[in-house]
């Protein structure tokens, strides 16, 4: 049997997501990564009093909204999420967004879209208040000391092929915690197996934390040591994801 942290449902089978088979909840219909944020916000009791969410994902709304006092989200075509209230966003130009007004900004598997990252990173902290935190999760490759990125490669099949994906325009390779930093981050990294910190090892940054979940409201699964007893494969989740939690100081 295994067991699902965001939606906090058991689980028989789990279902397709995109191209790869059983990923999904089938009750919330979250992907690996999706239940990877809801463990790291309930391990750390994490609460924000506004909370930014770029390229929305449905399956995340209401655990946001859970943990927030403000939720905003945005997308370059927010009409996808008309549902969701979103705003018009485009991450390398937040011009509609203040300095220093949001606690927290979620941005899972986007900065491997965005050509100019480096300019969403940057304004990412800018829009984030002194204390506030990047969330950024991506597809990566650790065998990569730099991202593989060439903005030569710009067809759905030339991306698909070199880059896994019809619209990514690069692999982030072990550099990708050292362009958080240049931006002004204090990069911590959050990994749930031990045998992840090999691949952490090759990287800059500050903190590293094996993500444990203590919650007193939590199910008995969420409350030891996720790296323990194979809790990666009751939750369905990929041992050498990380997230990236990038604090504005």
């Amino acid at each position: 049997m295994f067991y699902c942290p965001l939606c906090k449902k058991t689980v028989k089978h789990w279902l397709p997501y995109s191209s790869r088979k059983q990923v999904a909840c089938p009750h919330c219909r979250s992907a690996e990564r999706h239940r990877l944020t809801a463990l790291y916000l309930s391990a750390n009791k994490m609460f924000f009093d506004k909370l930014l969410h770029i390229a929305p994902e449905r399956s995340l709304q209401n655990l946001f909204k859970s943990h927030s006092n403000e939720y905003i989200c945005g997308d370059l075509d927010p009409h996808r999420y008309r549902d969701f209230n979103a705003v018009k966003l485009d991450a390398t130009d937040m011009n509609n967004l203040k300095n220093d007004s949001f606690d927290c900004v979620y941005a899972s598997h986007i900065l491997e879209h965005i050509v100019e990252d480096r300019k969403a990173m940057s304004e990412c902290y800018r829009v984030l208040k002194e204390g506030g935190v990047l969330i950024a999760l991506i597809p990566q490759k650790f065998d990569l000391k730099i991202s593989d990125e060439d903005y030569s490669v710009n067809t759905p099949e030339g991306r698909k092929e070199r880059y896994g994906c019809w619209d990514h325009v690069r692999y982030y390779g072990l550099d990708f915690s050292e362009r958080l930093k240049e931006c002004g981050f204090h990069v911590s990294i959050y990994y749930i197996h031990k045998e992840a910190e090999k691949n952490i090892e090759k990287m800059v940054y500050d903190d590293k934390y094996l993500l444990v979940n203590d919650s007193n409201d939590s199910n008995d699964y969420d409350k030891e040591l996720l790296g323990s007893r194979n809790h990666f494969s009751k939750y369905n989740l990929n041992k050498y994801e990380f997230i990236y939690v990038c604090k504005k100081i």
